[in-house]
């Protein structure tokens, strides 16, 4: 607005003045704070947020505008409602020039900045521009910006101390256990506005497979995860083992990552050592673990030539014999585990027990009354009088004895002696393999069915004899039976 005077006094002398320009404005200028990328489907960002600040000082309707003077922006953090960390304030255009025309009042100003995402990582992020114009009138604006750009980390830890721990492939892996239950707990510290718990149950991958690497009937049963506890940044799910495995599980494993809300993957460069077991796993190393839950004792048989046994005797008999010789052989089965097989052979009649199998323990080299390796089938060539019992022993520390009956290898014959009564006389034959002929006479004080020759049989089976079953005896008189 320019106002100008005419002043004309009564002799007719005229003056023309004028104001400077002035500009009536009660108009704040529009702000317009967007940010250029979309957030996620989640409405976070991870990672550095590009943003466009637009200034319109000439709106529709509006018949003068002052210009743009000033035009800011500062970066708040709200950490709470009664928490906020402010950034400075940053000024991104000044009007400056001195006695402007009207041609040089700024009307519109755009600019564009960058949110660092590391230094505004943040649930609540605001973006505050405010903008001046030159009649004093001044707009705020305020952009709302949720980023997170946290390292996700995991903790893993299993309970119990295995039976037996194996390497595989040249790495301390293969973990037996023999009691049911076994758990594992896994720690996520992931910020909770964008912890993920149905993302992170996925990313818990269990394959439950018996001992030839085929996948156990209830497998979808073999294993439990429990909910998602929360404690402030902190979220554990417990997994449950349950049936008799070959498990291997991971947890964020190559074929399912956990990744949070914001987009962020379970880092395990960064991740802290993990403790499985007794086993502490180095930083960077990925899952997957294995392990056996083994709860079921093994099973087997034990033979002797033809005879077959599949339990502990509780009675020891002795009524198996060979001439010859015996092969003792045994076989096993564990569904599950790998097995051990010892025997224990001995002579003694009496039938032991599993105690006190279990406190006879190995044989240590110079000591053979105890349980020795059994690799193939035993073959007894001499004599023996022996009962063998098998320890068969699955790696998660499950046990069975088996025992045989008493058997016998009598390779000797029974030792014949006949002694005839006192002969009157003896004479040769011509050639007699027999030897001599006793000579005996009628007993004239007796009657002729009294009348005998008495002949004394001595049968004996020497050690370790099968005993004796039959005796027969026949009478040739003059080449005749």
């Amino acid at each position: 607005v320019v106002i100008y005077a005419r002043i004309t006094d009564r002799a007719g002398n005229t003056v023309y003045v004028n104001t400077d320009g002035a500009v009536v404005d009660t108009t704040a200028s529009m702000v317009t704070v967007k940010a250029l990328e979309d957030p996620n489907e989640h409405g976070i960002y991870n990672k550095d947020v590009p943003v466009k600040i637009t200034v319109k000082e000439q709106l529709e309707g509006k018949s003068a505008y002052s210009g743009i003077r000033s035009v800011c922006y500062k970066i708040v953090k709200v950490a709470g409602l009664e928490s906020q960390e402010e950034g400075k304030e940053i000024p991104l255009y000044t009007f400056d020039v001195t006695d402007p025309a009207y041609s040089d009042l700024l009307n519109k100003y755009c600019a564009e900045i960058t949110v660092d995402a590391e230094g505004n990582n943040s649930d609540h992020v605001e973006v505050v521009v405010t903008a001046v114009d030159n009649a004093g009138n001044s707009c705020t604006e305020t952009l709302d910006l949720s980023i997170n750009v946290d390292v996700v980390k995991a903790t893993l830890s299993m309970d119990g101390t295995p039976n037996r721990v194996e390497e595989e492939s040249g790495t301390e892996r293969g973990y037996y256990y023999m009691e049911a239950g076994r758990t594992a707990v896994i720690t996520v510290e992931d910020r909770e506005s964008a912890f993920d718990a149905a993302a992170a149950t996925k990313a818990i991958q269990v394959e439950a497979v018996d001992v030839n690497g085929k996948e156990i009937e209830n497998s979808a049963d073999a294993y439990t995860v429990s909910d998602w506890t929360l404690e402030g940044n902190y979220h554990q799910a417990v997994v449950t083992f349950l049936e008799d495995a070959n498990y291997t599980w991971s947890f964020s494993g190559e074929n399912s990552v956990y990744t949070n809300k914001a987009g962020n993957a379970l880092n395990t460069e960064a991740t802290e050592n993990l403790t499985y077991g007794n086993l502490t796993v180095e930083a960077g190393t990925a899952t997957p673990f294995t392990f056996t839950l083994d709860t079921t004792a093994p099973t087997g048989t034990v033979k002797v030539n033809d005879n077959i046994w599949n339990k502990i005797l509780e009675v020891i008999t002795f009524g198996l014999y060979s001439k010859d010789n015996a092969t003792v052989a045994a076989t096993a089965e564990d569904i599950t585990s790998p097995l051990e097989i010892a025997y224990y052979k001995t002579s003694d009649t009496d039938a032991l027990d599993v105690e006190e199998l279990e406190a006879l323990g190995d044989a240590d080299g110079t000591d053979e009354n105890g349980f020795v390796p059994y690799s193939e089938a035993i073959h007894i060539a001499d004599d023996e009088q022996f009962v063998v019992y098998f320890r068969i022993t699955d790696y998660a520390g499950n046990c069975t004895y088996i025992s045989s009956d008493g058997f016998i290898v009598d390779q000797e014959p029974s030792v014949i002696e006949i002694t005839p009564g006192e002969a009157n006389g003896f004479y040769d034959e011509g050639d007699n393999d027999n030897g001599q002929y006793g000579l005996y006479g009628a007993d004239p004080e007796k009657d002729s069915e009294e009348d005998v020759v008495p002949v004394n049989i001595h049968v004996e089976d020497a050690e370790p004899y099968s005993g004796i079953r039959t005796i027969e005896y026949w009478v040739e008189c003059d080449g005749e039976k």
